[in-house]
């Protein structure tokens, strides 16, 4: 199911260390720091950048684009 995941000290702490450590954007940081710290098993997105990009720096996750199943 879906979830909205608040931006707490935590998520934000983690978000800037993979922002340094990986050079991603803010918000894409903000996301994965979420769904790292709620244990998710993929994240949903339909950003081309997200799968050339952040999906080989971040293979714990399974990354579903949209675009893929339209």
């Amino acid at each position: 199911h879906l979830s909205v995941l608040p931006v707490d000290l935590p998520v934000a702490m983690h978000a800037a260390t993979l922002r340094a450590s990986a050079n991603v954007r803010l918000p894409d940081a903000l996301v994965i720091a979420s769904a790292m710290l709620a244990g998710c098993e993929a994240i949903i997105s339909n950003d081309d950048e997200w799968k050339r990009r952040l999906a080989p720096l971040f293979r714990a996750f399974h990354w579903l684009y949209l675009a893929d199943y339209l």
